[in-house]
C-alpha cells in the first residue's frame, strides 16, 4: 500500500513540475510567443550527417506595424560545424537586399525563439513579391541546399 501511494505522489509531482514548466514557457512576453509561432528550425545535412542547424523567424507577422511593408524580414540563426561559412541565402531564388549581424544588445537577441548559443544571428531582408509561399534557401558549397518554407504574410 505504501509503495502504491508513493508512486501516486511521485507521479503527481512529476506531472505538476512538467506542467509548471510549460506554463512558464507560455507566460513569456508576446514578442517571444509570436516569434516562436513564426520560427522554423531545420538541420543542415550532408551524407545523412548533421553538419549544422538553421533557425529562422519570419519577423513580419510578429509585429506588422513595425516591419516595412516593402520587405520580408527574417531573423536567421546559422550554425555550421567547423565554421564552414561557404554559403549564400535566398528567398524564392532572389538575393537579399540587406543583411546585418545581430548585436547582442538588441531586444530581438534577448527574445530569440529556440536560441542556439553557437549560432550567428542575422537580420536579413528581401524585397516583397507576390507569392503565397516563401522558400528560404541556404545553399552551401559542400552541404548542398536546405529549404524552409513559410506562408506569405
Amino acid at each position: 500500500m505504501f509503495r502504491y501511494l508513493f508512486l501516486v505522489f511521485l507521479s503527481i509531482g512529476i506531472f505538476t513540475s512538467c506542467t509548471t514548466k510549460n506554463i512558464d514557457l507560455l507566460s513569456k512576453d508576446s514578442l517571444y510567443k509570436l516569434g516562436l509561432e513564426n520560427t522554423k528550425i531545420k538541420s543542415i545535412l550532408h551524407n545523412n550527417d548533421v553538419e549544422g542547424l538553421i533557425n529562422i523567424t519570419y519577423l513580419n507577422p510578429t509585429s506588422p506595424q513595425k516591419y516595412d511593408k516593402k520587405y520580408n524580414e527574417f531573423l536567421v540563426g546559422i550554425y555550421l560545424d567547423n565554421n564552414k561559412e561557404q554559403y549564400h541565402v535566398s528567398l524564392n531564388s532572389k538575393k537579399y537586399v540587406y543583411k546585418e549581424l545581430l548585436k547582442k544588445s538588441s531586444k530581438l537577441y534577448k527574445n530569440i525563439p529556440s536560441f542556439n548559443p553557437y549560432a550567428k544571428y542575422y537580420i536579413i531582408k528581401f524585397k516583397k513579391e507576390k507569392s503565397k509561399k516563401l522558400n528560404f534557401e541556404l545553399v552551401h558549397n559542400i552541404y548542398g541546399k536546405t529549404t524552409i518554407v513559410f506562408d506569405t504574410f
